[in-house]
């Protein structure tokens, strides 16, 4: 959400000039349902003491939100103080879109075609025009009051509400034909479906209702967005109510107030020991967050290719996994504040996996949906993946986790994968191999944890470990320190990962080389054709290698090219660089990446890159026989033993 201010105020003013209009509605809404069915009986007494409109009959066309309000009371004088809240809600939401229906009746000369439609026949054209602008009204009104409903309700009781386990079906026949009858339907459906298959019994059950409802009218508007016409006399303006913080931004979706940063550990990477290339690329792809522009809502890191939004970091336990997390959120989080920047840090949560059913992808839908922020600049992160997103060909994996492995697969690649270029996902687990292999393949970045690997990184990492005990007496570790080295001089960053090792041009796998070296024999390194017929060869001898695998070698050769340090004052002074518009932070970066270039080999990159992507694609494919291997070569020596001591106890 564009929140750098020139906004058109909606004041109380504005809305107290529609409470007239918006209390026929709240009273009763008239509609045609075309999905007539019984619903159970109304909780009020046979006899109400006050007028009602009944609901519950199949041939109901009728419906009065007030009536729904005290039958969910369960009170016909006085409504709970959470109905209440979430009626008053809807009404103020009305109240705003019914405003802001006026002004794009005028800005966008709807009110001249209604005038002249009155006196006089419209033209073909004319008739056209008035056709899309009233729809056009009617969608952007319905956005507005359903965004408002949203907004303030996810802010409330969200404790009770977030422990509520509950789907709510997308109503089919809301009508965006005009204002009236986009209105009338949504409110309609609305109280219809609360009492639908018993779903609502509670207070703490209605607001987790209705907060899914108006979602699902947001999505209804937004999958129609880019057919309506003559939009720009509404998406051109930026909104803002005098009595609170919620915006209007045309059709941009509103940014959740439920969902807040959660706390962390703070860990730095001085701290970290080992884990070169994931310290490396984490504080790259830092920088690259950064330049993200919440204005205009680009990244010209993203837009250059150079920015993997999945990455999967992999290795044994106790290698610092869970460090590489906290150090990250933590550089993350001082940036963001330094530069002005809203930052979530956003971890998958223990629970996303429920025992109801449905209630996993509500949960994953809801996480996901946050990820869609424009505002912030977003770090998500799933610890032990291999535990939410198991490989779903295996047996006994449960339906809950088919179905957030299904809506991270929709959300990830797909009409809902919205990137912008401020949001980093990262993946970590111990094994690898058993996460499902449609998750894997959207990973987009590989690296290592593996922890302390060198005699200085154990040196480094001790040094550390007994630091306190230093503070209290440095005399206590009496101990001499080693000569030729200065305690954490590996630990330091490089310049560039290719700093890290020697060029990476012959592959490690024994059968990848296989392959490669057949294909060298063809065709030289430099030529297009040689990659087209590696490729290939993979795709041979690994059917699972696919299109989107290429794509992710190309993320990974682009994020190499860009693989330079900013220049230093571009990070000493937020307005020299990350406060610049994007064209002109793109144009920056790219002249320092032509500088940067002219000492590296574009053929060189992409065989290390490739190589890379396929060693480990072909290890993690493999971990999972290897574990078996050594599992059953672990139970013959075990039974060895104890046959062994078997033979040394019938001996004695």
């Amino acid at each position: 959400m564009d929140q750098s201010g020139n906004f058109i105020p909606i004041t109380k003013n504005d809305r107290a000039r529609w409470k007239p209009q918006v209390n026929a509605y709240m009273a009763k809404v008239e509609w045609a349902d075309k999905t007539k069915a019984p619903t159970p009986a109304t909780k009020m007494a046979s006899t109400p003491l006050i007028p009602t409109t009944s609901r519950f009959t199949s041939q109901t066309t009728a419906i009065s939100l007030i009536d729904v309000g005290y039958e969910e009371s369960d009170d016909q004088l006085l409504m709970t103080e959470v109905v209440l809240h979430v009626m008053q809600t809807i009404r103020k939401g009305l109240t705003i879109g019914l405003h802001l229906e006026e002004l794009y009746t005028k800005s966008s000369g709807l009110d001249l075609l209604i005038e002249q439609n009155k006196s006089a026949k419209l033209s073909a054209v004319q008739q056209a025009e008035f056709s899309a602008k009233v729809q056009t009204r009617a969608a952007l009104t319905t956005f507005s009051v359903a965004s408002y409903i949203v907004w303030d309700l996810a802010a409330y009781r969200t404790e009770e509400v977030s422990n509520v386990v509950m789907t709510v079906d997308a109503p089919d026949d809301i009508n965006f034909a005009s204002t009236q009858e986009a209105i009338r339907s949504t409110l309609f459906y609305f109280g219809k479906g609360v009492h639908e298959e018993g779903k609502v019994d509670n207070d703490p059950q209605f607001v987790k209702f209705a907060l899914l409802y108006f979602r699902n009218i947001i999505d209804a508007v937004k999958l129609r967005e880019t057919g309506l016409k003559c939009k720009e006399p509404f998406t051109d303006r930026k909104y803002k109510l005098d009595d609170c913080d919620f915006i209007v931004d045309g059709f941009h979706e509103f940014a959740d107030r439920s969902v807040v940063s959660v706390e962390f550990n703070k860990v730095y990477f001085k701290e970290i020991v080992g884990n070169r290339q994931a310290k490396h690329e984490a504080q790259r792809i830092i920088e690259r967050l950064l330049c993200y522009d919440p204005v205009s809502k680009r990244n010209p890191m993203h837009e250059l290719g150079a920015l993997p939004a999945l990455r999967l970091g992999h290795g044994v336990p106790g290698t610092g996994k869970s460090m590489q997390i906290a150090a990250t959120a933590t550089k993350l989080e001082e940036m963001c504040k330094w530069i002005g920047i809203p930052f979530l840090f956003h971890p998958f949560p223990d629970n996303i996996v429920s025992t109801y059913q449905g209630g996993s992808a509500e949960r994953a839908l809801s996480y996901m949906a946050a990820t869609r922020d424009p505002s912030k600049i977003i770090y998500a992160t799933t610890d032990d993946a291999e535990n939410v997103v198991e490989e779903r060909t295996r047996p006994g994996v449960s339906a809950g986790v088919r179905e957030v492995i299904g809506v991270i697969l929709r959300f990830t690649e797909g009409a809902y994968a919205i990137n912008r270029g401020n949001m980093l996902w990262d993946w970590y687990t111990n094994i690898p191999e058993q996460i499902d292999k449609a998750i894997l393949s959207r990973i987009q970045s590989r690296f290592v944890i593996d922890g302390a690997r060198t005699e200085n990184d154990i040196m480094d990492q001790d040094h550390l470990g007994y630091s306190k005990l230093r503070e209290i007496d440095p005399a206590f570790i009496d101990m001499e320190n080693p000569k030729g080295y200065t305690y954490l001089d590996d630990q330091k960053r490089v310049a560039r990962l290719d700093k890290l090792s020697e060029g990476y041009l012959e592959p490690k796998d024994a059968r990848i080389k296989i392959l490669c070296d057949k294909v060298r024999s063809k065709y030289n390194v430099k030529e297009q054709r040689f990659f087209a017929a590696l490729f290939l060869s993979t795709q041979s001898a690994y059917p699972s290698f696919s299109s989107r695998d290429i794509r992710n070698i190309q993320t990974a050769v682009f994020s190499r090219i860009f693989d330079f340090d900013f220049p230093a004052d571009w990070l000493s002074d937020p307005a020299i660089f990350l406060k610049k518009p994007p064209d002109i932070k793109k144009g920056m970066i790219i002249e320092v990446m032509k500088a940067n270039m002219r000492s590296l080999s574009f053929a060189e990159i992409r065989l290390e890159e490739s190589l890379r992507y396929l060693d480990n694609m072909v290890e993690i494919a493999d971990k999972d026989r290897q574990r078996k291997i050594e599992a059953l070569v672990l139970d013959l020596e075990v039974r060895k033993e104890a046959e062994r001591r078997f033979a040394l106890t019938l001996k004695a």
